[in-house]
């Protein structure tokens, strides 16, 4: 049987919990552009991308 979410949506739901807790809200992430729809859902927002 298959696991409904892949581990990396998974982590991306812990890590936008804790970012959420601790009081951000927008983010600049230190990755190539990715899209990451599932943020809205934790009120995150991405503003930017730096490699």
């Amino acid at each position: 049987m298959k696991p409904s979410l892949e581990p990396e949506t998974k982590t991306v739901g812990i890590g936008a919990q804790i970012l959420r807790e601790i009081g951000l809200k927008k983010i600049k992430l230190l990755a190539k552009p990715v899209k990451y729809p599932s943020l809205s859902g934790f009120d995150l927002e991405v503003v930017g991308f730096e490699k």
